[in-house]
């Protein structure tokens, strides 16, 4: 049982691999959707629903986690890990979270680290890219999908960011909102609102700075498609 449950959580090429980590992949997309929802107003009358979201969420995190303890040859050495740290600072905000009067009730500051499971999802990238590395236009194709994971990551993680600094805003009151103004400002355009505290501020100039990153990485993409396009593959 250890050994096929190694081969289900580490060996890309074992079929139950890709079936977990797409599973893993679509339990982090939804709970995350559900963490951002839950701070519109409009949408309290599905608390119940968000709550069962996170608890379903957190416990299927809480046993991959134990369950990579268990498989891992040096056990430290993953926890210590950078997708140790992951995965486990994707569980303790949800066992804080219960400490208050209510559910989900927890300060902004900790939503933003809930929101760090969307990194989580650069698992499911990495498998994409494994499965199709040596292939034809391999290359384009890992530079496509570092593309949108990149946006999705900055827009959900500094769209949290503005909401922690500057929720008490009509413009950033929650973090749909948040991530709309982010969205808008990595575009290259400008926030309906300016920010009203210095590290909103600083939030917005390095939202700007992400931005500039991200157009730099797109005209990478755009060539490449278009040469590819246009002239075909390479003669070898």
């Amino acid at each position: 049982m250890k050994d096929s449950l190694s081969k289900a959580l580490n060996a890309p090429d074992c079929r139950s691999f890709l079936v977990l980590q797409i599973f893993l992949s679509l339990t982090t997309g939804i709970s995350i959707v559900g963490l951002v929802l839950a701070t519109v107003d409009s949408f309290a009358k599905y608390h119940t629903t968000f709550v069962a979201m996170e608890w379903a969420s957190a416990g299927v995190f809480l046993l991959e986690y134990l369950a990579r303890i268990w498989v891992a040859e040096q056990k430290l050495k993953y926890v210590l890990s950078f997708w140790g740290i992951i995965d486990l600072l994707s569980i303790v905000p949800s066992f804080f979270g219960t400490w208050g009067s209510r559910f989900l009730s927890y300060s902004k500051e900790l939503r933003i680290i809930h929101c760090i499971r969307i990194v989580r999802l650069a698992k499911l990238s990495r498998i994409f890219i494994q499965t199709h590395r040596g292939t034809s236009h391999s290359a384009e194709k890992e530079t496509i999908i570092l593309y949108f994971m990149s946006l999705v990551f900055s827009i959900v993680s500094l769209g949290s960011l503005l909401y922690a600094v500057e929720g008490h805003q009509k413009a950033f009151a929650n973090i749909p909102l948040a991530m709309s103004q982010c969205t808008r400002i990595l575009l290259g355009g400008l926030s309906s609102a300016d920010p009203s505290t210095i590290l909103g501020e600083l939030s917005i100039l390095f939202t700007r700075f992400v931005g500039l990153a991200l157009f730099g990485l797109l005209i990478s993409v755009t060539g490449k498609t278009l040469e590819r396009f246009l002239f075909g593959s390479h003669p070898k």
